[in-house]
């Protein structure tokens, strides 16, 4: 070999351990950026004429296994829907509390058996009557008070739908920017490897978001694929989504839409994304359809109650709560039972129907025929004597009214069980002239929570607590003067602390199955649920945060920069250049002795 090929071997040695200390020393600096992965200087040796020239430079390469990196992106894809889930779910038990908390919805409900019972004992007690609704009001408020939380939680996601829309479509441009980037460093023959970290990076977080699968082309750009429908190739396919400005029982959601597609939803599979949509689309509002079948069941089973009893004096009047009724609803064929219409004085006493006989009429509900209608009903109300000490009429908002005339005082009682127009309601009940709670009747089981949004106490009775139906009417034969609504009787509300403290039978709902339990206990049942789903959350989420951890740790393991084999390597490299170094000082030593000796 000559001196020249032999200079030029060294020179090149020279050149490549210099390019190799700068990738090291890169390396050693990027040892802590996330997303980083050794660089390998690439070298091979040089032959000119079958004989070895010195070194060529092979490019600057990547460590990293890709199969582990597509491990990676599909277990962060779960972990990103496990993470949302769980910090959505913990706000939901921060207002659904515990079982075991005193603040609590079944709480409330515990708190309202117990007034009921002392307003039982003492029924004309008015702190025992203010007690009473005050904690049914509470039992209402709790009630509201959660709905409208999960509500507003839907409304929350429902915005972050759209942020997360956003951070997609921002991260699908920045990866098609960096294939344009590879792709031209690439043909240009320029290695790529910090932008191919760079690239990694954003898939990485993208695969948080959405469901991601990739293909690399042999240009070096990568094609990004969801659901099957390629994003990011030539061009990008963008989603889109416009978030509703307030979410409430029965709002309608528009679509998630993706370039060339009006409806992405089937696309969208794990991800960010995927736990969000079904968050707002179904776990909340199976929550909050559970409250709508609690308040349901308690706006039904206490009116039937209180609508059985009266207070104490009697009312001047009552007027139903549900309307629309225009009098020629047919109801004889379904319905049965006796009722009972009293007028009494503001004692309770029975008065005279002017005829000299006791004012109460016992009205056959079932003898009216098959074809009577409500109208009928009101008439039989009505019938002479009567028409002189009351008035029954379906006012303008259609809704049956009995009115005593000057200071007389009604009373309604069932002296058989009525069943009004086959609806398994009383009478009282049927037209809600009595009830102890209101609510949205008109809302449907597909507006979950719209229910449980409304109910609240009647008004009626937050005006004039001694308008609590603590007592009922009699059965029995009575004259004129009899004392037939006792100050002392607390039998009606006897009968709703016992309503409390029976087994009912709850219909499956929202996740829930199908249970006979008091209503706290269903409340409790609720709040239990609701726990559940955070402690799986939670551990669902730790269990995948550690395979997403022992993922990366392996990633690391296998691409990460390690210092001390950095250090060594760099050492190697240090006493390579010296080496080269010293050939080309004894190289040139030996031209001058050339050049000496010609």
């Amino acid at each position: 070999m000559s001196l020249g090929l032999a200079l030029q071997s060294a020179i090149s040695s020279l050149q490549l351990n210099q390019r190799a200390m700068t990738v090291t020393s890169s390396n050693i600096a990027n040892v802590n950026t996330r997303g980083y992965t050794r660089k390998i200087q690439g070298q091979e040796s040089r032959i000119l004429g079958g004989l070895g020239t010195g070194v060529r430079d092979n490019g600057i390469t990547r460590r990293v296994d890709q199969f582990l990196i597509k491990d990676i992106r599909r277990e962060s894809s779960l972990f990103g829907a496990l993470a949302y889930r769980t910090e959505i779910l913990r706000q939901t038990q921060d207002f659904f509390g515990t079982p075991s908390s005193n603040t609590g919805i079944n709480a409330a409900i515990n708190q309202l058996g117990t007034a009921l019972s002392a307003l039982s004992i003492n029924p004309d007690d008015n702190v025992a009557q203010l007690d009473f609704l005050t904690y049914a009001q509470e039992t209402a408020r709790q009630v509201r008070f959660m709905n409208t939380e999960l509500q507003g939680l839907r409304s929350t996601v429902d915005q972050e739908i759209n942020d997360t829309v956003n951070s997609i479509n921002t991260l699908l441009n920045q990866i098609h920017d960096l294939n344009v980037q590879i792709s031209q460093g690439r043909a240009g023959g320029n290695p790529t490897p910090e932008l191919d970290d760079i690239r990694d990076t954003y898939v990485e977080d993208l695969s948080e978001l959405i469901n991601v699968s990739t293909l690399e082309n042999p240009t070096g750009s990568l094609s990004i694929i969801i659901g099957g429908v390629v994003v990011v190739d030539q061009v990008v396919k963008e989603f889109s989504y416009s978030p509703q400005s307030s979410v409430a029982p029965g709002t309608t959601f528009s679509n998630i839409t993706l370039t060339g597609f009006t409806d992405a939803s089937p696309f969208i599979t794990n991800g960010r994304l995927s736990e969000q949509l079904a968050l707002r689309d179904t776990t909340l509002p199976n929550m909050a359809a559970q409250l709508d079948t609690l308040a349901r069941t308690v706006f039904d089973e206490m009116n039937a109650i209180h609508n059985l009893g009266t207070s104490f004096p009697p009312p001047s009047s009552l007027t139903g709560s549900v309307g629309g009724f225009t009098g020629a609803e047919v109801i004889g064929a379904t319905t049965t039972g006796v009722l009972r219409v009293a007028v009494t004085d503001a004692n309770g006493d029975i008065i005279d129907d002017g005829t000299g006989n006791p004012a109460y009429r016992d009205i056959d509900l079932g003898a009216l025929g098959a074809g009577a209608t409500i109208t009928d009903v009101v008439n039989a109300i009505n019938a002479v004597p009567y028409n002189t000490l009351l008035t029954a009429s379906i006012n303008a908002d259609g809704q049956l009214q009995i009115v005593g005339a000057g200071t007389n005082r009604i009373a309604l009682t069932e002296v058989t069980a009525v069943d009004f127009a086959g609806s398994n309601q009383g009478f009282s009940h049927y037209f809600g002239l009595n009830d102890l709670f209101t609510a949205d009747t008109a809302a449907v089981s597909t507006d979950e929570g719209a229910f449980a949004g409304s109910l609240n106490v009647s008004a009626f009775l937050q005006n004039d607590p001694q308008r609590v139906a603590s007592t009922r009417l009699g059965t029995g034969t009575y004259i004129i003067g009899d004392n037939a609504i006792s100050i002392g009787d607390g039998s009606n509300a006897l009968a709703l602390a016992d309503k409390l403290g029976e087994n009912l039978a709850f219909a499956a709902s929202g996740g829930l199955p199908t249970m006979s339990r008091t209503l706290a206990g269903y409340a409790s049942a609720i709040i239990t649920d609701s726990a559940n789903k955070v402690a799986k959350a939670e551990t669902d989420m730790d269990v995948q945060r550690t395979v997403v951890e022992n993922l990366i740790f392996r990633l690391k393991e296998d691409s990460g920069v390690d210092i001390d084999q950095e250090l060594s390597q760099m050492i190697e490299y240090e006493n390579a250049y010296n080496a080269s170094a010293r050939v080309i000082s004894t190289i040139q030593r030996m031209f001058d002795e050339l050049e000496r000796i010609v």
